[in-house]
């Protein structure tokens, strides 16, 4: 059998496609790679939060059509479109990066924090995975992941998974064709309101102990306001307001453009994300995508819809998943600097066109209407990379067999995804009192403890050895991106959950470290919070 069986090709339907939106995601895209390629873009991440706005608008307004149409929506076709877009395009980028992992990233913490991540990615879970264990998506652990970018991807299925079902409700309960619309903006008025009140909560360091992760940056919770907004856009009546205010589109394009344009240049990494200043790029792509729905945007319209920035746009989704793996492989091979990184962005738009041409593009165009090639699609998206991330594991495990490297001592663990590198969120479940987190020579009577962020993690192996030979306890306590300083890592105006959680782990460390044996107190961390 091959993948062919049951797949006619058909054309898609055209009927409501805005190329202003393509050109919107052009920009959107593009933004992300020049950020994270290291140009001098300080705001460029919220490209993100751009998709997100044009996502919910998008699929908003054809579910609303559909619904119009033909008196239902079809979950089942619904969510079947959306896996036969992403599924095998993402699947194929994970495998491959993953092979090209094998000789260009460390088995000792890369290759595992890259199996593990691509593993959650095919899952929709990358966002929560990435939260748990990185914590930051700014931080020195975060930047050697691969697959950070997939926590994007993760974050708009989850919120597909409450969309339809929500729309649904709503006009099951309308009494009429006309108050339809109106109880959906109600009802997603109100989930945006409380989406947005917890991520306003999340930027002011207000943290949920155990579960951080849920105000943190990759929390569904604190991003769903953002699909809202495009959601509830795709259901107002701009049409009618265009009619009578037809001269008002163009400003209204040209204010939402620079709104974004003053985003990129004035938000940094260390403006507390999701939150308030998140506002000015949604506002702003709210109102591109409004007034691109009247008869002309104006300017700002006409430039969206060039092709060079349509073709851009085309290609958006396969630039975005392609451009950070191939710049993290790059950097792992050659050290992190601007020409690596900005020729790694420049070519990754090679693998990315590939993708799109021969597996993306052809399978959304594709019709499959038989149960054994459906059946055939889905088992080749999960199992082939689930099957490379487990080859990858037990590859690192066993060091791939290479000498004097044959018994990996930490594993994962240096790198966010173990036991030992976790934050203390109080003086019990420090890792310095997790027995796993123990190594050295276990019957010593002296004791060495290690803490201080993923930087210090990599003198464990070198610490072990020691520990044996000078029969010595090693205990391991460190935690992404924390520096062990009297020091707040965020100012008191722009304090994230991550930064309280920093300040945690450093007084609960040492408030332990005061109770446990003495001992020699090795830290180690990296000089940039401070430079």
């Amino acid at each position: 059998m091959t993948l062919a069986t049951g797949i006619a090709q058909v054309q898609p339907t055209t009927s409501h496609r805005r190329l202003d939106i393509q050109g919107l995601r052009a920009v959107a895209v593009l933004a992300v790679i020049a950020y994270h390629a290291g140009l001098p873009l300080p705001g460029g991440f919220i490209g993100v939060d751009i998709f997100f706005v044009i996502s919910g608008f998008v699929i908003t307004g054809m579910l609303f059509r559909e619904r119009q149409a033909s008196g239902r929506v079809r979950l089942r076709s619904f969510y079947w479109r959306r896996f036969k877009r992403l599924a095998p395009a993402l699947a194929l980028m994970i495998t491959v990066c993953l092979l090209l992992a094998i000789p260009l990233l460390s088995p000792f913490g890369g290759q595992q924090l890259a199996a593990e991540t691509g593993i959650a990615a095919t899952f929709s879970l990358a966002n929560i995975l990435i939260a748990r264990s990185l914590g930051d998506y700014f931080g020195a652990p975060a930047e050697g992941n691969p697959f950070l970018n997939t926590w994007s991807l993760s974050v708009e299925e989850q919120f597909y998974l409450v969309l339809p079902a929500l729309l649904i409700a709503c006009w099951f309960l309308a009494r009429n064709r006309g108050s339809r619309r109106a109880l959906a903006l109600v009802a997603l008025g109100i989930l945006s309101v409380l989406s947005l009140s917890l991520a306003v909560l999340g930027s002011t360091g207000y943290s949920l102990d155990r579960y951080f992760w849920l105000l943190s940056f990759f929390s569904p919770l604190t991003r769903m306001w953002e699909f809202g907004a495009g959601a509830m856009l795709a259901l107002f009546p701009l049409q009618t307001v265009w009619a009578r205010y037809p001269r008002a589109a163009s400003p209204v394009a040209t204010a939402g453009a620079s709104l974004i344009a003053a985003a990129l240049v004035l938000v940094s990494a260390a403006t507390p994300w999701p939150g308030p200043w998140t506002l000015i790029p949604v506002i702003g792509t709210a109102m591109l995508l409004a007034a691109g729905n009247s008869v002309t945007g104006g300017p700002i319209g006409r430039l969206l819809s060039t092709r060079p920035a349509v073709v851009v746009g085309d290609y958006s989704d396969s630039l975005y998943l392609w451009h950070w793996p191939i710049i993290v492989l790059a950097v792992a091979t050659w050290g992190r600097s601007l020409p690596v990184t900005f020729t790694a962005a420049v070519l990754s738009a090679v693998p990315a066109v590939a993708a799109f041409r021969l597996v993306e593009n052809p399978l959304r165009r594709a019709w499959i209407n038989t149960g054994p090639g459906k059946l055939l699609l889905v088992g080749l998206s999960l199992m082939t990379p689930i099957a490379m991330s487990l080859i990858l594991l037990r590859g690192a495990e066993a060091a791939w067999g290479l000498p004097l490297t044959d018994r990996p001592i930490y594993g994962s663990g240096s790198y966010g995804l173990g036991t030992c590198m976790r934050f203390a969120r109080d003086e019990a479940t420090s890792p310095l009192l997790d027995d796993s987190c123990a190594l050295g020579d276990p019957q010593g009577q002296r004791m060495i403890y290690l803490v201080g962020d993923s930087q210090a993690a990599q003198w464990t192996e070198a610490l072990d050895e020691s520990g044996r030979d000078l029969k010595a306890q090693l205990r391991i306590g460190t935690a992404p991106g924390c520096p062990f300083l009297d020091v707040y890592k965020g100012t008191a105006a722009g304090m994230g959950a991550d930064d309280v959680a920093c300040r945690d782990n450093y007084e609960n460390t040492m408030a332990l470290l005061k109770r446990l044996p003495p001992g020699v107190v090795v830290i180690a961390q990296s000089p940039g919070y401070w430079i």
